[in-house]
């Protein structure tokens, strides 16, 4: 399962709370818990593991992000933008289409996307250019 949701003009603080809680809110509907999220924003990951948001413009969706991650038992890590690129891809994605997408299936993923899934399963080295 993976999503990419467009938010329009915002903060990239705001798009990854609202995107953090986008993709807690799938998990709540389909029934998981126990996930993971992994996040290339140290903000938003202190800002959870704290409990305390220091931003005001997310404190709209603060409230909720807590409280699914305990309803669901979320673990929450940072993870450097190297070890963030599928989340990266579909960022890109929503605001080039400027439109959310959902896909239920590994069949539905954008080839560029899987191809980026099956590098970070191979272990594959990450190069910047």
């Amino acid at each position: 399962m993976a999503f990419s949701n467009f938010y329009g003009l915002c903060t990239n603080t705001e798009a990854e709370m609202r995107a953090v809680l986008d993709g807690l809110q799938l998990c709540a509907a389909r029934g998981f818990a126990g996930c993971h999220v992994s996040s290339d924003s140290k903000s938003i990951v202190q800002f959870i593991t704290s409990k305390t948001c220091k931003v005001w413009c997310c404190w709209y969706w603060f409230d909720e992000v807590l409280r699914l991650v305990e309803a669901l038992g979320v673990t929450v890590v940072f993870s450097f933008r190297e070890g963030n690129r599928a989340a990266d891809f579909l960022a890109n994605r929503a605001c080039e289409m400027k439109s959310n997408s959902e896909f239920l299936t590994t069949g539905e993923l954008p080839a560029d996307l899987c191809r980026i899934v099956r590098e970070d399963k191979a272990g594959l080295p990450v190069f910047q250019h």
